[in-house]
């Protein structure tokens, strides 16, 4: 199963939790005194009793598509490992996620 994520640019503060799905509209939190301009990489919720947990190879992918480098990033998924964590956090990303499960590449893999 390909996991993609919907990219939307220049988002402002206060329109991110209209590009999320229902189910992260509670964890996303930001400023809305700020008038910074996101893109804004919003991966799908659950399907079914799954979770949807993004690694580094399904991030990159997404991350490939940006157009807009020049903007700050905004990524919300369910969960994220710990391989995906760290490019996010190399670029400086803002990050919402429902669990803080530790998962990495490898530990995903050998259960999917």
């Amino acid at each position: 199963m390909s996991i993609k994520a919907n990219i939307f640019y220049s988002v402002s503060a206060d329109s991110v939790h209209k590009k999320v799905s229902s189910e992260f509209k509670q964890i996303v939190k930001l400023s809305k005194k700020n008038n910074t301009l996101y893109t804004v990489f919003a991966f799908p919720g659950m399907k079914g009793e799954s979770t949807l947990i993004i690694n580094s190879k399904t991030l990159n992918k997404s991350l490939s598509k940006n157009k807009k480098d020049n903007q700050n990033i905004i990524v919300i998924a369910h969960g994220f490992t710990k391989e995906s964590r760290e490019i996010l956090h190399q670029l400086d990303a803002i990050v919402f996620s429902k669990s803080d499960y530790f998962w990495s590449d490898a530990s995903l893999k050998a259960i999917t």
